[in-house]
């Protein structure tokens, strides 16, 4: 994250900080809001909650938490941290589910689900599993296509911008020409 000032009228980057160990995508669905359900202390300690969560290393030569704020509403803005408190729906007492919403933009690869369980407050227990997002269908062969094979992509993303220029002119063409 960087910080503009302005310097003799000119924006300039003035201040920066580094996160490492940040999740790239964090959805968290509960019950009731998190507030309701236990306490700073512990939201902390499992790093539950956008603003609970702490970076492994932070660089920066002033005072990081403003950085990570501002962070945290840049992600939110951009749908990547997302909290939903009340999408839990329990089908039975050990059975229930959520939705978990996934823009596009949320990079490919392996995340951990963890669900908690409280009991007055406190973590009773903690399950963790692993969750995999990646591309199917059309985009996936798409995508395969173009890494490997750039070559026969490019020519075959030429011929079809050449292809349908020609159908649009012919389309569009005004009695007469």
């Amino acid at each position: 994250m960087r910080r503009r000032d302005r310097v003799a009228g000119v924006w300039i980057n003035r201040d920066a900080a580094t996160f490492t160990g940040v999740p790239a995508y964090y959805f968290l669905a509960s019950t009731r809001p998190l507030a309701a359900i236990a306490g700073g202390a512990t939201l902390d300690r499992y790093e539950l909650g956008a603003m609970h969560l702490k970076p492994d290393a932070t660089v920066s030569h002033h005072d990081p938490l403003p950085f990570r704020q501002a962070a945290v509403r840049q992600l939110t803005a951009q749908r990547l941290y997302t909290e939903a408190p009340g999408a839990i729906d329990f089908h039975s007492e050990n059975l229930f589910k959520t939705v978990v919403p996934i823009p596009a933009s949320v990079a490919r690869g392996q995340y951990t689900v963890e669900v908690y369980l409280f009991r007055n407050g406190d973590v009773e227990s903690v399950q963790s599993t692993p969750f995999f997002i990646d591309q199917t269908g059309l985009e996936r062969r798409l995508y395969n296509f173009a890494h490997n094979r750039p070559l026969g992509y490019g020519f075959l993303a030429v011929f079809m911008s050449l292809l349908f220029g020609w159908a649009t002119s012919v389309l569009m063409r005004r009695p007469g020409d």
